[in-house]
């Protein structure tokens, strides 16, 4: 069983409504839907959030004047210069400078190299948490869920704490939390 669609064009930006059940089942509907839709599109709208019209315009007219802002503008608001490492990152900073092999070992993921059952992992998604004591809390509800718990949290190589998990359905996912500035690694790290 494949648990997404093929990568494919999209023809549409689907639209998950949050007001359909409050219910456990509800809920993971709602997140089945959710995951298919960042699986399929990488996009989705989401109707029934409650969230004010007026919220939702001031929203829209910050990323007007983010965008419209020049390079130095941006740059300025650079994730560098932020208490807690959020801000603006221009494209192409963020690189994988190991293979994938290394990269499925630093994760604990080797048991999911192609041909293994639940199957490789294509994609994965990193939530942000606000503190270390988030991302063990975190950890621990996902388990609670269903989830399971693939490397425990640990203090990465990059200076974040993370833990790496599966969904009840084997998706892989992250939850991390930046302790400070990205940390140098030196291109030996990964030979």
């Amino acid at each position: 069983m494949i648990p997404y669609s093929p990568p494919a064009p999209a023809t549409s930006i689907p639209m998950v409504d949050l007001s359909v059940g409050r219910g456990a089942e509800d809920r993971r509907a709602i997140a089945r839907e959710i995951h298919k839709a960042c699986r399929d599109s990488g996009f989705f709208y989401v109707s029934g959030h409650d969230v004010s019209q007026a919220l939702i315009d001031a929203q829209f007219e910050w990323s007007r004047c983010f965008f419209n802002l020049d390079q130095a503008g941006k740059q300025a608001l650079h994730m560098a210069r932020s208490a807690n490492h959020a801000g603006y990152e221009p494209i192409g900073a963020q690189t994988l400078d190991a293979d994938a092999h290394k990269a499925y070992e630093l994760l604990q993921l080797s048991h999911r190299m192609t041909g293994q059952t639940p199957g490789p992992v294509s994609a994965y998604f990193t939530f942000e948490a606000a503190s270390t004591a988030a991302v063990d809390h975190l950890a621990a509800r996902a388990v609670e869920l269903g989830g399971a718990v693939v490397k425990a949290p640990y203090a990465t190589y990059y200076n974040a704490h993370q833990a790496v998990l599966t969904d009840p359905e084997h998706n892989v996912f992250r939850v991390n939390h930046r302790m400070g500035p990205r940390a140098s690694v030196s291109a030996d790290r990964f030979q």
